[in-house]
């Protein structure tokens, strides 16, 4: 668990500034690589409000800047995640201007997503009595499956009147987000959240107990077991639990892996990498909501029953899409 990288700071507001000038200097430079001049003055403008929301949360987190790490590795899968989609763009045929733009929209859709829905399936209250705090989300609290809703959603009604093949474009972005996904569940180790279960000894798993992460004194595995009387005030570290993360960041690589090789060798029709993405997912997920601790729903967390909406969603689009392709070959 390393919930900070390094503290930068104390930042005096110029230094900020200067820093500002800085990226959109490169992002500046990376936009007219890949896109024309004329919309890359434009989306200039854009980044440029981002930075200027930099400086509004500087002024109200205070001068010491923490490099957080959940911050860093949604930021690496961003990059890696947009980079794959350039080259599969270029490679397929789609305009790498088009992805450049979906990028984006992803990942203001994907955050505003994630965080609605942590706030509404798991501190309404908290949030209700402290209706500010909802914006700040360098504290943590975003779910991934808002975010891959709510952006979904963005991308189709940000794409519903251009002339693109939607299905083949959201076979290349349901394989960027397996990129960007990987990498969060990574930032989700380092800050100590969706952590698993105590490993109990009793378990049928229990031979598998190495396995177990122990989270330092403070931490949220630790704050919670302290909160059931499963540990004591005294404990310097939480019991064992099941190191979630680490195997939700290994089955989606491997998915991503699994889904490349049939998008390069084996797919039959568009739409088919996106269908598959659903249900295995949503099979991946369902899983792993069996070792951690979430609120239920009747029987299942809220995680859970929208996993079985995904899969169900993923075996109507295999069908739909794969019948439709034999109709018109």
């Amino acid at each position: 668990m390393l919930p900070i990288i390094v503290n930068i700071g104390p930042v005096s507001f110029t230094a900020f500034l200067v820093f500002s000038a800085a990226v959109l200097l490169v992002w500046f430079l990376v936009l007219k690589i890949f896109k024309p001049s004329t919309t890359a003055r434009k989306d200039l403008v854009f980044y440029a409000l981002f930075l200027i929301a930099g400086v509004l949360v500087l002024t109200i987190v205070g001068k010491v800047l923490p490099l957080r790490t959940y911050g860093v590795m949604v930021a690496l899968g961003f990059v890696f995640g947009t980079l794959f989609a350039l080259h599969e763009a270029k490679r397929t045929g789609i305009g790498q201007n088009l992805v450049m733009d979906l990028s984006i929209v992803a990942l203001i859709g994907g955050i505003i997503g994630a965080r609605l829905f942590y706030i509404v399936f798991y501190s309404w209250d908290y949030y209700m009595a402290n209706p500010l705090k909802m914006f700040a989300v360098w504290e943590g609290g975003l779910v991934i499956y808002g975010g891959i809703i709510v952006a979904g959603l963005s991308l189709f009604f940000f794409l519903r009147k251009k002339s693109v093949n939607l299905k083949a474009l959201f076979d290349i972005i349901s394989l960027s987000l397996l990129i960007g996904m990987g990498f969060g569940r990574l930032g989700c180790l380092g800050f100590g959240c969706c952590y698993g279960k105590v490993i109990a000894a009793g378990s049928v798993l229990k031979g598998l107990g190495f396995l177990g992460l122990a989270y330092p004194k403070g931490s949220p595995a630790w704050a919670d077991q302290l909160s059931q009387n499963l540990i004591g005030a005294d404990a310097t570290c939480s019991l064992p639990v099941w190191p979630t993360q680490i195997i939700s960041s290994a089955g989606l690589f491997l998915m991503f892996l699994f889904l490349l090789l049939v998008h390069r060798k084996f797919k039959k029709f568009d739409g088919e990498i996106v269908s598959l993405f659903f249900v295995l997912y949503g099979v991946g997920r369902f899983l792993i909501e069996l070792l951690r601790i979430n609120p239920l729903y009747g029987p299942f967390s809220s995680a859970q029953w929208i996993s079985l909406g995904m899969i169900v969603l993923g075996i109507f689009f295999l069908v739909r899409f794969g019948s439709s392709s034999k109709l018109k070959s």
